[in-house]
């Protein structure tokens, strides 16, 4: 169910109750009540991701979603008769945990080892079940050392120096571009997400799944 917040007009301008609660996972909807024709919505706290305007009926409403607990404090105003309103903040608060990734579990058959098996199996060089135990070794290493600061690209930027030290630039390139792709496809966030507890776990979930594929390689 989407949780509405009304914005009641208020000597022309915006005004917003002071806080308001959400779910975890639970759409945080904005819907205006103004003389104004169009109302602006700026979120002051990172962490929000905004619904496309375009998609909504109203240049009065504001829809948004976050992955992530907290405290979010949200700005509005309008124009009236061609004179801006008064500014209001409200602070949203999104209540509930954020849920465990799951352990790999070394025992079951990875999917990611099903399309690495073949790519290995042709790969014809020497000394390819040690450079892939040291990659296995390399994902587990990056993943524990995670830390919920900065950036997206920080980590990203770090975690290549990592592997370049570690693996020869030459060494089993096919498998490594292929977890690229993997890579690509399960953390397709913009370079400029904050790393918070929610990207930090699924960096790790990541890293420790690719790890575990690895591992299956070399049995």
């Amino acid at each position: 169910m989407l949780g509405i917040v009304m914005l009641l007009m208020a000597q022309g301008g915006v005004t917003l109750p002071p806080e308001l609660k959400f779910p975890l996972g639970e759409a945080i909807v904005l819907r205006a009540e103004t003389e104004g024709k169009i109302v602006r919505f700026v979120p002051l706290d990172a962490g929000l991701k905004e619904l496309d305007p375009k998609l909504l009926a109203s240049p009065k409403d504001a829809v948004y979603t976050t992955l992530r607990p907290g405290k979010y404090r949200v700005l509005a105003y309008s124009a009236v008769k061609d004179e801006p309103t008064a500014p209001f903040i409200c602070t949203v608060i999104v209540e509930g945990e954020i849920p465990a990734p799951p352990s790999p579990n070394p025992d079951i058959p990875s999917p990611i080892a099903d399309v690495l098996k073949p790519i290995y199996g042709a790969l014809n060089e020497p000394g390819k079940a040690d450079q892939v135990k040291k990659l296995a070794e390399t994902y587990r290493s990056i993943a524990s050392g995670v830390k919920a600061e900065g950036e997206f690209a920080n980590f990203l930027s770090g975690a290549r120096s990592v592997f370049a030290r570690n693996i020869p630039a030459n060494a089993i390139i096919p498998i490594r571009e292929r977890l690229s792709v993997e890579l690509a496809n399960r953390l397709p966030f913009p370079g400029t997400a904050p790393m918070d507890a929610t990207l930090v776990s699924r960096v790790q979930a990541t890293f420790l799944n690719i790890a575990s594929a690895l591992d299956q390689l070399t049995k």
